[in-house]
């Protein structure tokens, strides 16, 4: 058995009590104290161990952290997330348990398991005092699940200085990694109508609900699903009263899409709608916020690299597929720069309450970043 891997087997109390405190300190995305608050516990963490870490402070959403460790000409970005799409009091709604080889906590799968195995395997490296010939820089954001845009431009900076990007978000659920996710598109579509009593005045309103739902009914006929082109209108809302013809209202639309000319010939359908109904205006916002991650020649030399380490190192079969969502990777691997999203925890149910992290995986999941991080 492998050095690393014993060590892994030796602290994985350590690190599922460390995931477990991490589920338990809530970090929803919207929520700037809770995030900061983790930012500083994280802080700890890492400078407890003897590793460089710097906060980030930001203005308009949770601090960032920025871990630095090792020395070399190059550098490997490891990313993460601790931000999670749940509300505050999740947790004391749904606290913490384990059942089995199971670990269930909202966040715990996506992502602050991936937190978990950063820090330890930066700790593996130090204390087996393995040798690291590169610097290894950790970005941890808390504006993932909201679109990065923070975020964003510190994860480009940090990947053009970087020979590779490795991404602690979640595996397949079965443990497979991360070679393609599909793009995201996220949009508003607003309408104005003309309110009028339903009695008397009827005639002289102008419904915009009336007019959203022939433009949902477009919306979704722009779906293509064997191209893996989807849109998706998520949410509405418009008028006041039911005895009142609606002035106003709005949709949100979530784009998919795997082939970049797909992307962009929907937003420029999304741009082009125009008014059915007399009498009506309508505005369309949004844009891509993610890039397709895409099986690029660079990305798959890195996968096939991973999978020679894993092996050799750890008698692991890798293999890989795709994701439907969207991740900080989609940025890097779109700047050319090799990248391997997916590295974090096995387990299932991310953004549900059946959220839960294999347990074992904490293990084997960690000694595979622990020797990737010393062997690329």
């Amino acid at each position: 058995m492998s050095e690393v891997l014993s060590y892994f087997r030796q602290n994985r109390e350590r690190i599922v009590e460390l995931l477990e405190e991490l589920v338990k300190l809530e970090s929803p995305s919207l929520h700037k104290p809770s995030c900061d608050k983790l930012a500083i516990f994280l802080w700890d963490q890492f400078t407890s161990s003897g590793i460089e870490a710097t906060i980030l402070e930001q203005q308009k959403v949770g601090s960032f952290l920025r871990v630095e460790f090792g020395q070399g000409e190059e550098q490997i970005l490891v990313l993460c997330h601790m931000d999670t799409v749940w509300s505050l009091g999740e947790v004391r709604r749904r606290p913490v348990k384990r059942q089995g080889e199971k670990l269930y906590g909202p966040g715990a799968y996506d992502m602050k398991g991936g937190i978990c195995l950063g820090l330890f395997s930066l700790k593996a490296i130090k204390e087996l005092e393995l040798s690291l010939n590169k610097r290894v820089v950790i970005i941890i954001n808390s504006d993932e699940e909201i679109g990065s845009h923070f975020s964003r431009p510190l994860i480009e900076a940090e990947a053009k200085s970087s020979k590779a990007v490795l991404c602690l978000e979640p595996a397949i659920p079965g443990g497979k990694l991360k070679t393609s996710r599909k793009g995201v598109g996220v949009f508003t579509l607003r309408i104005k109508g003309r309110a009028a009593h339903t009695a008397g005045d009827y005639k002289q309103g102008v419904s915009a609900i009336h007019e959203l739902a022939h433009h949902i009914l477009k919306i979704h006929k722009l779906s293509d699903p064997r191209r893996g082109l989807t849109l998706n209108v998520g949410r509405v809302e418009g008028g006041t009263l039911s005895n009142v013809v609606a002035a106003t209202s709005e949709a949100e639309i979530d784009l998919r899409f795997i082939d970049p000319a797909d992307g962009e010939k929907v937003v420029n359908q999304l741009y082009n709608l125009r008014p059915i109904l007399p009498g009506i205006s309508l505005e369309v916002s949004g844009a891509i916020n993610r890039p397709p991650l895409l099986p690029t020649p660079q990305n798959q030399s890195l996968f096939r690299r991973a999978q020679e380490i894993a092996l050799s190192e750890l008698n692991l079969q890798l293999e890989a597929g795709m994701s439907g969502g969207g991740s900080d990777a989609n940025f890097t691997s779109a700047l050319g720069i090799p990248t391997l999203d997916g590295l974090g925890v096995d387990g299932d149910g991310a953004h549900s309450v059946d959220e839960f992290v294999l347990l074992p995986s904490l293990v084997e999941r960690g000694a595979l970043l622990t020797e990737l991080l010393v062997k690329l």
